[in-house]
C-alpha cells in the first residue's frame, strides 16, 4: 500500500497569495520515503487537478499557509 501525499505551501504578500510551492513524495507503508520532491509555481487549478487522477494510492493534500 502506497501513498501519495502532496503539500501545498503559500506565499503571501499584503494579504495576497503571490505564489505556491509544491513538493509531492511517495510513501509505502513501511514509512520509507520514495520517489519525488519538485518545486512549482504554477496555478493551484493546475497542480489540483493531479488529485482528480485515477490513482491506485490514498491521496493526501496538506495544506501549509500562510508563511512569509
Amino acid at each position: 500500500m502506497k501513498t501519495l501525499i502532496i503539500t501545498v505551501r503559500y506565499l503571501w504578500l499584503r494579504k495576497r497569495c503571490m505564489a505556491y510551492d509544491y513538493s509531492c513524495e511517495l510513501a509505502n507503508e513501511q514509512n520509507n520515503r520514495e520517489l519525488m520532491l519538485y518545486n512549482s509555481q504554477k496555478s493551484i487549478e493546475l497542480s489540483l487537478k493531479l488529485s482528480l487522477l485515477r490513482l491506485d494510492v490514498p491521496l493526501i493534500i496538506l495544506q501549509k499557509f500562510p508563511y512569509e
